[in-house]
């Protein structure tokens, strides 16, 4: 079982075309677990690219996934991306999990803004999150209580907890611009089922199974995110990026292109995925 693992199945047991599918839930920054930060306290300098820097990317496991096609974005080879990312961590400082005293996204979102005061360079910062999380918890785990907090516990997310969350991020953002220019990419949606699996056991019965979720309904998932980042761009002058257009067609979002997934899971886009974002990212540097 294990062999079968390691070589994630056994090949030629399906078509090729349900192996290729299946095998999009590895495409993802093989660099992911070495640059992943295992404690807040400790961002270690993980670079992507040549010897200057050019950009940094800060963020949970969503910023991690499209480091990568930031890296791609940069305009000179010579330059580099930071990778400023932990699992988990929406950017927003003094965050914390109840029952979990090991969480430590706010003390790495602090050192991250002290961090970025001192680099010199002028790169911008681009701030990625599955900001929803936030305000609804995961979808694939609905949870009835919110874990995170910032003041105190929540029982529910009521306006209270809302507005608050909305508020940190917010400052946080601020923060972030005073010392460089802040793009922020506004929430990937999320398609509930893991796509590559889906679509490959789909495939498997003979089947087309294409994953997708309406425009209205990531929308309406994303509103209080959304809401949270107008307000960073009014009030801080971050400058928004839209990953709709590439994802999204025909009142849907779509988990593939062309009979091939764009997520590695059901929220993470796989590096075929992020690649889609690069002229996206590319305005960064205009």
């Amino acid at each position: 079982s294990s062999l079968i693992y390691a070589g994630v199945g056994i090949k030629g047991r399906s078509s090729s075309e349900a192996e290729a599918v299946f095998a999009e839930e590895w495409n993802r920054n093989p660099r992911g677990r070495e640059c992943e930060i295992v404690s807040g306290k400790n961002v270690p300098q993980c670079q992507y690219g040549g010897d200057t820097l050019g950009a940094i990317v800060i963020g949970d496991s969503h910023a991690a996934a499209m480091v990568r096609a930031v890296e791609a974005a940069l305009p000179s080879p010579s330059l580099h991306v930071l990778d400023w990312t932990l699992r988990s961590c929406e950017t927003v400082s003094g965050l914390k999990m109840e029952g979990d005293e090991s969480f430590q996204c706010g003390e790495f979102v602090e050192s991250a803004i002290e961090m970025s005061a001192e680099i010199e360079n002028d790169a911008p910062i681009i701030v990625i999150n599955r900001l929803s999380v936030l305000f609804h918890g995961r979808n694939e785990a609905p949870e009835l209580d919110p874990k995170l907090f910032l003041t105190h516990p929540y029982s529910a997310r009521s306006p209270e907890y809302i507005q608050e969350m909305q508020s940190a991020f917010v400052n946080i953002i601020c923060r972030l611009a005073e010392s460089r220019k802040v793009y922020i990419l506004e929430p990937v949606p999320e398609l509930v089922k893991h796509v590559p699996k889906t679509m490959g056991r789909a495939l498997l019965s003979g089947k087309d199974d294409r994953v997708s979720v309406p425009i209205t309904a990531h929308i309406d998932r994303s509103k209080e995110a959304l809401q949270a980042i107008q307000q960073a761009s009014i009030k801080c002058g971050a400058v928004v990026l839209d990953p709709l257009p590439a994802l999204c067609s025909d009142g849907h979002c779509w988990g593939d292109k062309d009979g091939m997934p764009l997520y590695f899971d059901d929220d993470h886009l796989s590096l075929r995925g992020a690649d889609l974002l690069i002229p996206l990212f590319r305005t960064a540097f205009d």
